[in-house]
This record gives C-alpha cells, sequence and structure tokens, in this order.
C-alpha cells in the first residue's frame, strides 16, 4: 500500500511539473540553445506556450523569440512561416507596450541579425543595436547586461568602435 501511495504521489508531482510555464530565468538560459538545438526548442516552446501573454513583458518577448526558433525546426515552409510571423507578432506587440527595453530589443536584434533577408525582418538592426549600445549600463541584471555584451562582441553587425565602446562598459 505504501508502495502505491509513493507511486500516486510521483505520477501527481510530475504531471504538476509539466504543467506549469517557464520562468523568466529558465527562458534565458535556454533561449540561444533553442535557435540551435530541435529537442531543447521543442520542450522550450511547449513550456513557453504555457505563458500567459498578460505576464511579465520580458518572458513574453521570449515567448514570442522561442516561437520564431521553432520555425527553424519545422519542415514545411507553411508552418515555418506561420510560426515565424506568430513569433514576430507578438514580439512586436510586447515591444510596442515596452519600449524603452534594452533586453526586449535585444531579442529582437538576435532575431533580425540572424534572419534571412527574404524574410524582410531586418528594420530595426541599426535603432535597437544604437539603443542596447546606449543603455546598456541600465540593465540592473548584471549576468543578463553580461549575456547582451558578450554576444554584441561577438556580433557581426557591430563595428569596431561599437565593440571598443562596449569594451568600456
Amino acid at each position: 500500500m505504501k508502495n502505491l501511495f509513493t507511486l500516486i504521489i510521483l505520477i501527481l508531482s510530475n504531471l504538476v511539473l509539466h504543467g506549469q510555464s517557464m520562468t523568466l530565468e529558465e527562458a534565458r538560459s535556454v533561449y540561444s540553445e533553442s535557435m540551435k538545438d530541435k529537442v531543447i526548442c521543442e520542450t522550450a516552446y511547449n513550456k513557453i506556450s504555457k505563458v500567459l501573454d498578460s505576464e511579465n513583458n520580458i518572458l513574453i518577448g521570449y515567448k514570442a523569440a522561442i516561437t520564431v526558433a521553432m520555425s527553424k525546426h519545422l519542415k514545411t515552409t507553411k508552418e515555418k512561416i506561420a510560426y515565424f510571423n506568430r513569433g514576430k507578432l507578438l514580439l512586436e506587440n510586447t515591444i510596442s507596450k515596452d519600449d524603452k527595453s534594452v533586453e526586449l530589443k535585444f531579442i529582437r536584434f538576435t532575431i533580425q541579425s540572424n534572419c534571412p533577408p527574404a524574410l524582410k525582418y531586418n528594420k530595426n538592426i541599426a535603432t535597437d543595436k544604437a539603443y542596447i549600445i546606449e543603455n546598456l549600463t541600465n540593465v540592473k541584471n548584471t549576468s543578463v547586461r553580461k549575456k547582451i555584451k558578450d554576444y554584441l562582441l561577438q556580433s557581426k553587425d557591430i563595428t569596431v568602435e561599437e565593440k571598443q565602446k562596449l569594451n568600456g562598459i
């Protein structure tokens, strides 16, 4: 009887854990890997899909980004475009609610700078880059600030002068 009770508790706790949505810290840590790895992306997408669009704007930004990342791992062009457009729209709506967020603009920068030109989603690269560099010191979370800085320093879209400015931060 004790083993049956333990088994029921394990099953119920497993169901509860799998029913939870993703936290902001989890989203931050899994975002870059979701672009590279299909299994990580699918797992992250299934979890972050449970996040309500009324929650934390930064978390919704990552929800949008992981939705865009899913488009990279799908088979049909129709599915790829649908996921890409859904993520893009969600991200743009999220940024419109908080257009001063360095982290949201960073998310858009990472997507646009890696987006195929045929998708024509690249109009904010220069303005987002300038805003991020100018306001990076306002990012209070030091690990997020470091992650943004490290990404920018290796980005093909950052000039030598901009890298020098970033190194001074």
